[in-house]
């Protein structure tokens, strides 16, 4: 009697894997805008911004290598 075929592994391609979603708009006009997703007034960071959760002070300015910013297409 012979093995049974190995299965195949399941291949999930996350759609939005390498794209950082737009931030939110706030009302705090004391912190900056986020240079990454766009976040204005303290609003919140959009999904994968590299700046989420960090002071101000620590932002970057560029995405990681790789990533897309807000509205630009992928291509």
């Amino acid at each position: 009697m012979s093995e049974p075929a190995a299965a195949e592994p399941f291949a999930y391609t996350d759609p939005d894997a390498g794209v950082i979603g737009p931030g939110g708009t706030g009302s705090l006009h004391g912190i900056p805008d986020c240079m990454i997703c766009l976040a204005q007034g303290g609003g919140g960071h959009g999904q994968n911004c590299p700046n989420a959760g960090k002071d101000p002070a620590d932002w970057v300015t560029e995405p990681p290598p790789g990533m897309t910013l807000p509205g630009v297409a992928r291509g």
